[in-house]
């Protein structure tokens, strides 16, 4: 075998070339398919160097000058740059190929391969279609058309309201086909259509008989109201079960709020009660306990509100002291009242009474409280006084309360010596009457000093509930102190000599307000003229006033 090297010893590349030679006929042989690669046998022994082939022409390139005999090597210097490579000359010529070696062992021939597809057919003519036979004889007639379904009708009148067709019912109609000419049969399902309401009311049931022209209809089901006369007959499926509950869906979304409406106009006001103010009797009675006392009153009773069962009390005010009968009504028609006496205060005959709601019983008495502590000791005020010409002299800030009966006392103590039934204050600039209240004399301001007076009538119902005052000032009128809801009491109000003392009714912000009857509360103001005021409680801030003017 010879092998073609190049000049420092490599295998020239050399251009692709097809070899082609010429194989004499009678060496080829038929040779099968070839089996599996057998195993590499063994590596034939190296034919003989071949001579070495002419170098082929040098590739473009520099002219490179004749290699000097290699002196001894020089130290390293330092590693220039890697010049740049020149291009890489072409190919030699490729050497003869080397002698053949020996044929290696027949390999283990292999499985048969997949079978090929078909060939297509060969070509070939068809032959001619053979005769077609005679036809065979007709078949048979057409056989009738079935009764069927279509068709039945009636004219039987028939109504669906009222409850006069329920479901159980039998109903007949009278067809126009006979039931052998129709498919209809007992026992079957069908549904009777009212023809003149557009098939919106029926009857449906079982077929329980069908003779003749006379179909019979048991009813399951109907729909619809009236009363019909024609009818068309259809088949009718037995009726499902009901289907279940479908899921409930989701809740809708609140709606936005719509606006709020206008305001009503307010009403009309009612017209006030009757109440029970200002009755009256003007008639002489005897104050007994236990007795069952008629009184002709100026009111009628669908004009008040007092009833049978209800406890008053009559007070006369013609005295000076309080004199009254309390109880129950025991009838009460027209102007006549009858009260059976459980109490009384004073005794004797009295003409002129007033009837007002009475305090419910007392009560039984409260145990003790307990003793509270002892009070810081107060300031030390000094006051003095002399016989018939009384006078009174305190500290600033003190407050100087009388506590007295209105008789001489001959061991010393405080005299008030009541003249005329008056007691009277002078009081100067630097002083003002805090509060007054005494319900068995006549309470009266001085006149000195008028303008810078501030007098007050504070009525007490713990002490009574006819109080009598003498004006001989202005004066203002607060509401009554441990009045309970229910009570009532009577302001009695003379002018003196001089008259137009105007006293002003004011509320209090811990106890309440007056409301007049009528809004009338201005007094007389003649000299010595006598006006009544009866106040009743009837909330725990609200008390009813009714003024009556001019007794004479």
């Amino acid at each position: 075998m010879t092998k073609i090297l190049s000049d420092d010893g490599s295998t020239p590349k050399l251009p692709s070339r097809t070899l082609t030679a010429a194989i004499p006929r009678s060496q080829v042989d038929i040779v099968g398919p070839t089996g599996p690669k057998g195993a590499t046998g063994p590596t034939g022994p190296t034919g003989p160097k071949g001579a070495t082939g002419s170098t082929g022409p040098t590739g473009i390139r520099g002219a490179t000058g004749n290699t000097g005999p290699a002196g001894p090597q020089g130290t390293s210097g330092i590693g220039g740059s890697t010049g740049i490579t020149g291009p890489t000359g072409p190919s030699g010529l490729r050497g003869a190929t080397g002698v053949k070696g020996d044929r290696g062992e027949t390999g283990v021939t292999g499985p048969t391969g997949v079978t090929g597809v078909t060939g297509p057919t060969g070509l070939g003519t068809t032959g001619p279609t053979g005769p077609i036979g005679a036809t065979g004889p007709g078949g048979g007639p057409t056989g009738p058309i079935g009764v069927g379904y279509y068709g039945l009708t009636s004219n039987t009148n028939m109504v669906i309201e009222g409850g006069l067709l329920d479901v159980g019912d039998t109903v007949g109609f009278t067809t126009n086909f006979m039931s052998t000419e129709t498919a209809f049969t007992n026992g079957q399902r069908i549904r009777a259509y009212a023809v003149s309401s557009t098939n919106s009311s029926f009857l449906e049931g079982d077929i329980t008989s069908f003779t003749g022209n006379l179909l019979n209809l048991t009813i399951t089901n109907s729909g619809g109201s009236g009363s019909y006369t024609m009818w068309n007959f259809s088949t009718a499926g037995i009726m499902g079960a009901s289907g279940t509950v479908g899921l409930t869906g989701p809740t809708g979304a609140v709606g936005i709020t719509g606006t709020t409406g206008a305001t009503g106009a307010t009403g009309a006001t009612g017209a006030s009660g009757i109440g029970y103010l200002a009755l009256t009797a003007n008639v002489a009675r005897t104050i007994e306990f236990g007795a069952n006392i008629s009184f002709p009153v100026n009111k009628t009773a669908n004009l008040t509100a007092f009833t049978v069962g209800q406890r008053v009390r009559a007070a006369n005010i013609a005295a000076d002291v309080i004199n009254a009968v309390e109880g129950t009504i025991t009838a009460f028609t027209g102007n006549t009242m009858y009260v059976l006496t459980d109490n009384i205060t004073g005794d004797g005959i009295y003409n002129g009474w007033v009837i007002s709601a009475a305090p419910g019983e007392k009560g039984s008495r409260g145990s003790a409280g307990v003793t509270g502590p002892t009070g810081a000791t107060g300031a030390s005020g000094s006051f003095t006084f002399g016989n018939l010409t009384t006078s009174i002299t305190s500290s600033p800030g003190t407050t100087v309360r009388f506590t007295s009966n209105t008789t001489a006392n001959s061991s010393g103590n405080l005299q008030i010596n009541v003249l005329n039934n008056e007691i009277s204050f002078a009081l100067p600039t630097s002083m003002k009457l805090i509060e007054t209240v005494i319900s068995t004399a006549n309470v009266v301001a001085g006149t000195a000093n008028v303008g810078n007076i501030s007098s007050n009538i504070r009525p007490d119902w713990a002490t009574g509930s006819i109080f009598n005052y003498t004006l001989k000032t202005n004066a203002n009128l607060f509401v009554p102190n441990n009045m309970p809801i229910g009570s009532s009491v009577t302001l009695v109000f003379t002018q003196d000599a001089v008259g137009s003392r105007v006293v002003t009714p004011v509320g209090n912000v811990t106890t309440g307000t007056y409301l007049f009857a009528g809004n009338i509360r201005t007094l007389s103001t003649a000299a010595n003229a006598v006006d009544m005021v009866n106040v009743v409680r009837t909330t725990s801030s609200q008390y009813l006033a009714a003024v009556s003017l001019g007794y004479k």
